[in-house]
């Protein structure tokens, strides 16, 4: 076990990761331990094979259980939970037990249901949060909704051109960093950032630019079709499109280190995302 440095509650050092080996937790993880100034521990589902760093320490643990989930929690300042949107469940667990373990700060992700007992949780403990909104990932995942690489057709979405906000790995790893450096000026509340609003249509013509050799089809989505195929997800709480497809203001951008990105830098990122294939 880390030695766990005495706890001041206007300071978070003592950091747990959870899902550190997932897409956005690989990332993150390396921030995070780049700082040089942090203890970071790291939960790890038990029977995982996930490589980690070396600088981490791992507790291999079952995440659904609350029993032990609390001895990991306690004398930690802060809980990273990473994990895929979709595992509602879980999250509301790592909640539930951060509250008990008297953890100061959770990050959680921005479904409805978890935000929710979230809220509900913190108005009733001393368990407080981070809700970090960056759009749609630029680099990974959600991208595809944009451009499809892996198909010839790109379903456009309300006509391409409404604005959306994205951001990459990085920029929301650093958005991360910067929230653990500002305990205080993020209490409670949702941080909006990004790196660039752009909309649709010009997402796919920077694409068509960087490999003109590939066949770019599109195709009129309708955006009924699109609130039908998530009702069930949403009816459960599951997702949160109106988070996906927002537009941000990107007012925590400075404070959060994001720099934002411009058409060339897109442009180079398209290109890598392109040429390492679907």
């Amino acid at each position: 076990m880390p030695s766990i440095r005495c706890r001041n509650w206007h300071v978070l050092f003592n950091i747990t990761i959870i899902a550190a080996s997932a897409t956005y937790g690989c990332v993150a993880v390396q921030k995070i331990i780049g700082t040089g100034s942090l203890l970071v521990q790291v939960l790890r589902r038990a029977g995982s094979t996930s490589k980690l760093p070396t600088s981490v320490t791992v507790i291999d643990i079952d995440y659904p259980s609350q029993d032990t989930l609390r001895p990991a929690f306690e004398g930690q300042d802060a809980v990273l939970s990473l994990v895929p949107t979709l595992t509602t469940e879980s999250q509301i667990t790592f909640i539930d037990a951060a509250a008990s373990a008297v953890i100061r700060r959770l990050f959680p992700q921005n479904t409805v249901k978890v935000q929710e007992h979230m809220l509900k949780t913190a108005r009733a403990t001393r368990l407080n949060y981070t809700i970090i909104y960056n759009g749609a990932w630029l680099d990974a995942g959600a991208f595809s909704f944009f451009v499809n690489f892996s198909d010839t057709t790109t379903n456009i979405h309300d006509g391409g051109n409404v604005p959306i906000s994205i951001s990459t790995l990085d920029t929301i790893a650093d958005a991360l960093v910067g929230v653990v450096d500002h305990p205080e000026e993020t209490e409670n509340r949702s941080a909006y950032v990004h790196d660039m609003v752009t909309m649709q249509d010009h997402l796919l013509s920077v694409a068509k630019r960087v490999n003109p050799m590939k066949e770019w089809k599109t195709q009129d989505f309708n955006p009924d079709d699109l609130t039908a195929r998530y009702n069930v997800g949403l009816a459960k709480g599951l997702l949160n499109m109106e988070a996906f497809l927002s537009v941000y203001d990107g007012t925590y951008n400075e404070l959060l280190r994001s720099r934002g990105k411009t058409d060339d830098d897109l442009v180079e990122i398209l290109k890598h995302i392109l040429l390492r294939g679907p």
